[in-house]
């Protein structure tokens, strides 16, 4: 499983009830982590993947680097609600 143990609230025990809110930059990047590193080899493969579709376009190293950051959260999104070989610990 990608994510198989629970931790502690961002906001700490100690400020139970207290929402946390936060705008979409930061929501983008806090997934964008998550993806990049819960260490799943299944995940891994879709990341090669998506790495290897960004080398087809144009651009600098640094560029082409940029996208797939920037881009592989909403690729993942598309590929893992359309490929019928997903684990439903990715879903």
């Amino acid at each position: 499983m990608c994510f198989s143990k629970a931790g502690t609230s961002i906001r700490g025990k100690k400020k139970k009830g207290k929402t946390l809110h936060m705008d979409n930059t930061t929501i983008n990047k806090a997934r964008r982590y998550a993806i990049f590193d819960c260490g799943d080899d299944k995940v891994e493969k879709y990341i090669s993947e998506h790495q290897t579709l960004m080398e087809s376009f144009r651009g600098s190293k640094w560029a082409r680097a940029q996208n797939h950051s920037n881009d592989f959260i909403k690729w993942f999104e598309k590929k893992v609600m359309t490929d019928d070989a997903i684990d439903d610990h990715i879903a």
